[in-house]
């Protein structure tokens, strides 16, 4: 009577291991040659002062073993995983996916993993991501905040934005350009074109981005001998619907600008469209600028005239702070701050008067 040989491969399509098949464990590695399991695992993760000819010849064994680190192991060793979560207020707009570009690169270079939340501009689901993320023992968290960063400020979980953030707070690593100056340096040059009365749509949002960026703008008037009244600065929200909500009110109000600036992108196609729905031309009858038109040039198209950030770096270097940090490259407690150049893009969204 023959016997069934047991099958090689399961329901699933993948190879079954040998009945009483025993993984290699890295003490399996040290043992071979004749070191301690420490040197293995330094050697593996490319620390510590080993030989180069050592590491050759422990990498060249872990290759043979076919040996498969136990991340489910490490995690419970050292709290903590080789992960980098990023929680994204919105992923229709094409910054937030240059922004996580920039981040998977690194990640992807440093052999990270990347964890990703949408919280759609909700204060809740922003802290659920955040806390989901911390119970996965990830390394840091990088987060492009929708509000108050103290909220986070008492947490243990490392911790990258790219807000700004003022001087004399020191809340978490952050990477970003420096938005008052960029919103004066855009101001200035589109009053130098002669613009005089202009309408500021801003986010409506409670960070200091938003901060920063208003009061570049109401400064700059300012230095012009320009009194800014509270009628040239809207509240809003930050998609295209607000934008367009915001400009409804403006082509309503009693005096219409030359000019309107806006906080982003999306606000500024959705005041365009509500100046097209009316009759209006760009720029003909009305100016528009921004910051960050990523995907410059629309239907009709405009491409924007904007400040426009450095967004895929960004990215990269907050990914690399958290990965620097949890290395202990930067000590701990040491919050670094890091503010990239902006550029001015120009359009064919603003008249000259």
């Amino acid at each position: 009577m023959w016997a069934r040989a047991p099958a090689r491969f399961g329901k699933d399509g993948t190879e079954r291991k040998a009945e009483g098949a025993v993984k290699t464990t890295i003490r399996d590695i040290a043992n071979q040659l004749g070191v301690s399991a420490s040197t293995v695992s330094k050697a593996i993760n490319g620390k510590g002062s080993i030989s180069p000819e050592l590491r050759q010849k422990v990498l060249a064994v872990v290759e043979a073993a076919n040996y498969q680190p136990n991340l489910n192991a490490k995690s419970l060793r050292t709290r903590t995983t080789n992960t980098i979560g990023v929680i994204l207020p919105d992923i229709t707009n094409l910054f937030y996916c240059y922004l996580m570009k920039g981040v998977e690169a690194k990640c992807q270079e440093e052999n990270f993993s990347v964890l990703v939340g949408t919280c759609n501009f909700n204060y809740q689901r922003e802290k659920e991501y955040f806390d989901l993320f911390r119970s996965k023992n990830v390394t840091g968290v990088i987060i492009a905040a929708i509000g108050d960063m103290r909220r986070f400020h008492h947490d243990s979980t490392m911790l990258a934005t790219i807000n700004e953030q003022n001087e004399n707070e020191h809340l978490s690593d952050w990477v970003s350009i420096n938005n008052m100056a960029a919103a004066r340096d855009l101001t200035q040059y589109l009053l130098n074109l002669g613009h005089r009365s202009v309408i500021f749509v801003n986010s409506g949002q409670r960070d200091t981005v938003s901060q920063f960026r208003q009061l570049g703008f109401t400064r700059c008037m300012e230095e012009n001998g320009l009194t800014v009244r509270e009628d040239q600065i809207y509240e809003g929200g930050l998609f295209i619907e607000d934008g367009y909500e915001a400009g409804r009110r403006i082509i309503l109000g009693a005096h219409l600008p030359t000019l309107v600036i806006c906080h982003n992108n999306t606000i500024a196609y959705g005041v365009s469209k509500a100046f097209r729905d009316a009759g209006y031309r760009i720029p003909d009858d009305i100016s528009i600028a921004c910051f960050d038109a990523i995907n410059q040039g629309d239907m009709y198209g405009t491409q924007f005239t904007c400040v426009m950030q450095p967004v895929e770096r960004i990215g990269r270097e907050a990914a690399e702070l958290l990965i620097r940090k949890s290395r202990g490259d930067i000590p701990e407690g040491q919050f670094v701050k890091k503010i990239v150049p902006y550029k001015l893009v120009f359009g064919n969204s603003v008249k000259k008067l």
